[in-house]
């Protein structure tokens, strides 16, 4: 939309011969002369322009609409200065001018002038209710200000009006996803695309908002028609490659990183993607250059630090790893913690009370709660900060002087950390990992009940658990259909513990078939009473998820299914961890294959059964 409005035609100037002189040219001939002057403004014939309309001004000085196209044309060639002059006389002589009024409005914003211009629109829509100009500029400029509400009514206001108007629909669409309100945003721009089928810029939008509602089908279907329109846009390509890469397709999506590059080698963005896409694919040296090229193109751009920091930390460079950790806080893929205390940096701060806070995912809290017997005695009070499920597990911990429930007021403290700082801080090593095994102890009336519960068992019992979070960024990668684990499941000789939160209906059919497996998942209402499960099992097997995060944590044996590519904490190339010393890690050999894992499962479950009888 255009955001500046020139007067085409002009019969009538009575009001304007108030306080002008005696033209020597008669009106007729005047209006005739600003007339031409506008079909020479419309064809883009500025120079031809200009001089019809010095000429209006020389016989007539106040004719305003000759000052405002007058300004419009100094605004486009630069000189800002005489444009406004042109502006603020046409509004003097004429104050509910509403045209001159959006186009001073333009320029002072242009000058860096929001506020100023800000007021002029909402004069002229005092005056103009349904200022078709004034609503849409208006509306950029909150938008643009993060004012999202107003933003909502000054296009809304516009739509009402002028319900199939292209540009209101695009930036309305904007505004609603902007505010997490996707089936809006996706609705207004559908009714845009069928104006403008081949809008470029929308099919790329619109495919943005089917990926962030989950529909991959419809979000490719959108880019590639895009594609079609114009094969040399890198940002199509590279958008591509990031739904490629979500549905685990690293092969597929590393063509289309290359292309984007190929069209432009200067896209920071997607060398930062093409970086995370050699990453799961396993190809680290590569993957650690290309995100080395996105630094040097975007070196405050955090995806690609961040993106560094996953693979140093999987490679066991924990130094610059944590380093590169921090940038976290400033990646799209971790939202912002909302303490407002100042980061604590391990100086010891006796009398001072520090808040520590949970983030991210159950087993990464699970994992670095092992640092407090570290943090306390530096520190005076230590609060800590945890979701409802760990409440009840983490009050147990000796070092926690106040644990505050969901909806209690937090202390007043001095300083505050994320959990998953404490590496960085502590100046963690791998020789250095706090290694205190088990740091984390169940509820003895909960093992008690627990206790009770599997007494007439009278096998190894052994807890499984196949899938993580699904919100989880890599989850497709390290969970596992229930149907995987059959080989393990049809073992005679021992009972399986199902640790498995959310059983599906499917999976609960299936379990139903084995009468050596007990579903206790109805009774994990949260991690204290999974852990004093766990206590009572000779083994448990799961992927990486919380489950086994708290096997480890509890000093229990446990053997952890491992995608060929797993996350940075289970390292590479090794079979145990240094973080939990009774787990033992069995990898894929190649990616999203199980059946090697499996098998290694079970011949190793043999041999341990084998032993146990032996030792009798």
């Amino acid at each position: 939309m255009g955001k500046k409005q020139f007067s085409r035609q002009r019969r009538k100037s009575g009001s304007e011969k108030t306080s002008a002189p005696v033209s020597p040219l008669p009106q007729t001939a005047i209006d005739e002369i600003f007339q031409t002057g506008v079909r020479y403004q419309t064809l883009g014939h500025l120079e031809q322009a200009t001089a019809r309309y010095q000429q209006v001004l020389q016989h007539q000085p106040t004719h305003v609409h000759a000052l405002n196209n007058m300004g419009i044309i100094l605004q486009d060639q630069g000189a800002l200065a005489e444009a406004r002059d042109c502006f603020q006389r046409a509004l003097i002589l004429r104050p509910d001018f509403v045209e001159a009024m959006n186009n001073l409005a333009t320029l002072l914003n242009q000058q860096g002038h929001p506020d100023a211009a800000l007021t002029l629109w909402q004069r002229a829509l005092h005056t103009r209710p349904n200022y078709l100009e004034a609503l849409y500029n208006a509306g950029c400029l909150l938008q643009s200000r993060g004012a999202w509400a107003l933003a909502l009514e000054m296009f809304s206001r516009a739509e009402q009006q002028y319900p199939d108007h292209p540009d209101i629909l695009m930036q309305l669409g904007q505004v609603y996803q902007q505010q997490g309100q996707l089936d809006q945003a996706i609705h207004t721009w559908q009714r845009c695309l069928a104006l403008q089928p081949h809008h470029l810029a929308l099919l790329n939008l619109l495919g943005m908002a089917w990926d962030a509602r989950g529909d991959g089908d419809r979000a490719m279907a959108c880019f590639q028609k895009a594609l079609q329109l114009n094969p040399n846009t890198p940002e199509l390509h590279n958008n591509c490659g990031n739904l490629l890469q979500k549905r685990l397709q690293p092969e597929q999506a590393l063509a289309y990183y290359r292309e984007a590059l190929r069209l432009k080698p200067d896209y920071g963005d997607a060398w930062s993607n093409l970086g995370g896409c050699l990453h799961q694919l396993g190809r680290l040296p590569e993957a650690l250059e290309a995100l080395q090229r996105a630094q040097a193109i975007q070196p405050h751009a955090p995806s690609a630090h961040y993106n560094e920091s996953l693979i140093r930390l999987l490679m066991g460079d924990y130094p610059l790893g944590w380093q590169k950790w921090a940038w976290r806080w400033q990646s799209r893929d971790i939202a912002p913690h909302p303490h407002p205390q100042p980061l604590w940096d391990g100086t010891p701060i006796p009398g001072k009370t520090l808040l520590l806070h949970c983030e991210q995912g159950f087993g990464d809290s699970l994992q670095m709660i092992r640092y407090l017997p570290l943090v306390k005695p530096r520190v005076g009070r230590l609060v800590l900060l945890a979701p409802p499920p760990l409440q009840r597990l983490f009050a147990t911990l000796p070092e926690c002087d106040s644990l505050p429930g969901p909806g209690d007021p937090i202390p007043p403290c001095d300083y505050q950390l994320p959990l998953m700082s404490l590496p960085q801080v502590m100046r963690t090593t791998l020789d250095t990992i706090p290694g205190r095994i088990p740091y984390l102890s169940p509820d003895p009336d909960l093992t008690a009940t627990f206790r009770e519960r599997l007494r007439s068992v009278n096998t190894p019992i052994i807890g499984i658990a196949w899938r993580g979070n699904p919100k989880q960024k890599n989850d497709g990668n390290r969970s596992l259909e229930l149907e995987t684990l059959i080989p393990l499941l049809e073992l005679t000789g021992v009972t399986f513990v199902s640790l498995q939160k959310d059983i599906t209906p499917s999976e609960r059919h299936l379990l139903s078939r084995y009468p050596h497996i007990m579903d206790c998942s109805g009774e994990l209402s949260d991690f204290a009473s999974t852990a004093a499960l766990i206590q009572h099992l000779d083994l448990v097997i799961a992927v990486d998820s919380a489950v086994i995060h708290l096997t480890g944590a509890l000093g229990r044996p446990g053997w952890v299914l491992l995608a060929a590519v797993p996350d940075w904490r289970w390292l590479l190339n090794r079979s145990d961890s240094p973080w939990y010393p009774t787990l033992r890690l069995i990898r894929q050999r190649q990616a999203k294959q199980w059946g090697s894992v499996m098998d290694t499962v079970v011949n190793g479950l043999k041999e341990r059964m084998m032993q146990a009888k032996i030792d009798q």
